[in-house]
């Protein structure tokens, strides 16, 4: 035998075996390779192949290796926009940003009743935070709400005008970013609250630094968000003049200034901010004729489209840096003139026959009622002696015809 083993012809044999085992091993696990449902004999027979070329490395008709499979592409991003959500709080104003990059601004939060409205509507978005929270100025109907959305939210920035209040709503806004151990940034036109680098704007255009009024309207803050090349302005109760002396510009979305009043707007300044969506926050019957009769007809003659929060609810404009879109949750509601005698008659109806007739003599005075000015005659306002807004300026009494022929209007705040 071992002679044999030695042989020439031995060693053939042997070799044979060899190979014939080799191919043994090889061929089951070939076959287990195969995943192709559509070909699987085409598949085995192209692997055996290339099993015989790693056997003979000088074969020319090795099969080539298959192409590996390729990777997974990754998920599109899903492209930034701009979400402006006009809440409705009723009489009173509230704005919840959406900011391309992520983050969110919230823009006054209304009465102080309001305030578990707008955490609620945020909480329903999946808010956590609120990167920049802005103030528009120490009026109830702005920052009444405020507290509560400080105490539900992580909140990064505050800004506010440089304006004071002596009022419980007031103190109670700035004990809550006093607990919660944040500073109030003093806002003011040329300021802004995001810079360029993070792909859109968000800049204070009025009032100017060093305001100084005895109307807090004329401290609002006005904020105009550019992203792409659409715009968005937030007006707070800045009357026109303000507005217009900041030049915005065109824009596509404007929150029209006090809820729709004539102080907020004029013909020439709808004219040149143009509109495409002019939003109005109001509530339904209010006490102040919100939004007026001439507002409505200049909206109307200037913007492609008026839409109100007594009305629409709440309302949601989109952008993606390009073009606005607008939702609403009463998509089918008409904006029309507000009605005083609305107001009474609503209450009247619900059992509200005192607050009726409260309402209805605060709006409604004698002409020879006396009322009260400011020295210095800024602000044009006439008002109630204790009204908390002129409590530090020397006072001129007026008859109430007197004042208003010399263009003095009431005080939203005393109602005289």
């Amino acid at each position: 035998m071992k002679k044999f083993a030695h042989s020439k012809a031995g060693k053939v044999v042997i070799a044979l075996v060899a190979l014939m085992f080799i191919g043994a091993i090889a061929q089951p696990g070939q076959q287990t390779t195969d995943v192709s449902s559509s070909a699987p004999q085409e598949t085995t027979q192209a692997t055996s192949s290339s099993s015989q070329a790693d056997e003979s490395p000088s074969s020319d008709n090795a099969a080539p290796d298959p192409a590996p499979a390729p990777a997974p592409s990754a998920a599109e991003p899903a492209p930034a926009s701009l979400k402006a959500h006009f809440i409705d709080v009723g009489q009173g104003d509230s704005e919840f940003i959406e900011l391309p990059d992520g983050k969110t601004m919230l823009i006054d939060a209304g009465v102080p009743d309001a305030g578990p409205t707008v955490v609620s509507y945020l909480k329903s978005l999946g808010c956590t935070r609120i990167d920049y929270l802005v103030a528009t100025h120490p009026h109830a109907d702005h920052i009444g709400g405020l507290p509560a959305v400080i105490s539900a939210f992580d909140i990064g920035e505050v800004w506010a005008p440089n304006a004071s209040n002596t009022t419980k709503t007031f103190e109670a806004f700035i004990d809550a970013v006093r607990g919660k151990g944040l500073q109030i940034h003093a806002g003011a036109a040329g300021m802004d609250i995001v810079g360029a680098d993070a792909g859109y704007t968000a800049s204070i255009i009025a009032p100017p630094d060093g305001v100084n009024s005895d109307d807090y309207n004329d401290y609002s803050l006005v904020i105009q968000l550019s992203f792409g090349t659409t715009s968005f302005l937030f007006t707070g109760d800045s009357p026109a003049e303000a507005i217009a002396a900041a030049a915005p510009g065109p824009v596509d979305v404007l929150k029209v200034a006090h809820h729709g009043s004539n102080t907020g707007t004029t013909s020439s300044l709808i004219s040149a901010l143009s509109p495409t969506y002019s939003v109005i926050s109001y509530g339904i019957s209010n006490d102040y004729g919100h939004p007026t009769a001439k507002v409505l007809s200049m909206l109307t003659a200037h913007s492609q489209h008026v839409l109100g929060t007594g009305a629409n609810g709440t309302i949601v404009i989109t952008s993606d840096g390009s073009t606005v879109n607008a939702s609403c949750a009463k998509p089918d509601g008409q904006v029309t003139p507000g009605d005083k005698s609305g107001g009474a008659s609503a209450a009247a109806a619900a059992g509200g026959a005192a607050a009726a007739s409260t309402a209805e003599a605060q709006s409604s005075g004698s002409s020879n009622d006396t009322v009260y000015v400011t020295a210095s005659g800024k602000g044009k306002r006439y008002h109630r002696e204790n009204c908390p807004t002129v409590k530090k300026s020397k006072l001129v009494a007026l008859s109430r015809s007197d004042a208003e022929a010399q263009g003095y209007t009431p005080c939203k705040k005393c109602n005289p």
